[in-house]
């Protein structure tokens, strides 16, 4: 898998940085990428698409994200198929991941992934 790919002779990287400078990395570009702004903050929400399972990746991005001091938490899922926070610096940042489902013509399932933190 190529780590960068040139865009417009500019590198680009398919990495995301998280709060606390963790960086991950799906080896793609994401299917949305925005910055959204309220009363309270600025928010970032990345959204991918996998052929792989929700429990695969979400057992990948805990592989990496602990080991770097972040405090995960199973949250109710409601819609979702799985809802994670993860808690960083002490719990004054935290990061949501919220795995879906879409089913696409011929039962093709992909899995969705939405992360999104306050900055």
């Amino acid at each position: 898998k190529p780590i960068s790919e040139k865009s417009n002779g500019q590198a680009k990287s398919t990495a995301i940085y998280l709060p606390g400078e963790v960086g991950l990395d799906f080896g793609r570009s994401p299917s949305s990428d925005v910055v959204r702004e309220d009363k309270v903050s600025k928010i970032r929400i990345v959204t991918y698409e996998f052929a792989e399972k929700y429990t695969a990746i979400d057992q990948a991005i805990t592989a990496i994200v602990e080991p770097a001091g972040y405090v995960r938490k199973a949250d109710s899922s409601g819609e979702n198929k799985l809802s994670v926070t993860y808690y960083v610096n002490g719990g004054s940042s935290q990061v949501l991941f919220r795995y879906g489902e879409l089913v696409q013509e011929g039962f093709n399932k992909k899995t969705t992934l939405t992360i999104s933190w306050r900055f």
